[in-house]
């Protein structure tokens, strides 16, 4: 399963096919947890990503109810843990293309600059529109959005020169 977050939120099964993604919060839900793939998220941090500064009274069941619906869609790739949640058996375009990069960085760092252009074409081609294009961003999608359109920026800088 690939979760891709270099545009709008989507989600692709194993065969390819699109799988429709979550609507309301589990959408921000999968997005924070696909942001750290393989890590566990707290349930403070995912409560803080949901509801951000506005937390319901059960914030534990809500959360609870909004990882159930999420399992819904992707089964027993959202797990727990001691720390907290994390997905399996991801992959996400973010970690794609952070890899792509590093190999374009290493590559001038070692002046060759035609895999340069190569690794930095191939990086950028992940990305279809603003990281995290069509969630209600806040907080830490927010400074991920950032991160990521910093970390663009500079993959193009590599492309240009």
């Amino acid at each position: 399963m690939r979760v891709e977050l270099l545009g709008p939120l989507r989600i692709t099964g194993e065969d390819g096919e699109e799988i429709p993604v979550p609507a309301g919060r589990q959408r921000a839900l999968l997005a924070r947890l696909a942001l750290e793939p393989g890590k566990h998220v707290t349930a403070d941090a995912l409560i803080d990503a949901l509801w951000p500064g506005a937390e319901p009274a059960n914030a534990p069941g809500a959360l609870h109810t909004q990882l159930s619906r999420l399992r819904r869609v992707l089964g027993d790739r959202v797990v727990h843990g001691p720390g907290g949640y994390r997905l399996t058996r991801v992959e996400t375009d973010v970690e794609e293309f952070e890899r792509i990069a590093a190999q374009a960085e290493s590559a001038s760092r070692e002046d060759s600059p035609s895999a340069v252009r190569d690794l930095a074409e191939r990086a950028l081609a992940l990305w279809r529109g603003p990281a995290l294009a069509d969630l209600d961003r806040h907080g830490l999608a927010d400074a991920a959005a950032v991160r990521l359109a910093v970390r663009r920026e500079a993959v193009a800088a590599l492309h240009v020169e």
